[in-house]
């Protein structure tokens, strides 16, 4: 079977509906102020990360999250790979871990 493909603007307004949807239930409790915005963040780690990046790169992610709904990014502590996922919703961001993957070999 071959994967479905949605166009970004599908998949924009599914990723929109479901934050909507979710949003009261799924919402970090941690609250804290991160390159100038609002993050509701549990993972310690996610918010080191972005407390380390340069202006630049936080701006990117922030950016991307706030024009198309959501931004993911990873973390890596060496081997194994941290997925996780930021949205934008009501003027603040929540940031949550998607998962991990494995170190790349075999």
């Amino acid at each position: 079977m071959r994967p479905l493909r949605l166009s970004s603007t599908v998949a924009f307004f599914l990723r929109k509906a479901y934050s909507d949807l979710m949003a009261d239930e799924e919402q970090p409790q941690f609250k804290s102020e991160i390159h100038g915005h609002p993050v509701y963040c549990d993972d310690e780690d996610a918010r080191e990360y972005l407390r380390h990046l340069d202006n630049q790169e936080a701006d990117v992610i922030f950016s991307h999250a706030k024009v198309h709904g959501n931004a993911d990014f990873e973390i890596s502590d060496g081997g194994t790979r941290y997925n996780y996922s930021m949205t934008y919703h009501n003027g603040g961001y929540s940031v949550v871990k998607e998962g991990k993957e494995g170190s790349g070999w075999f």
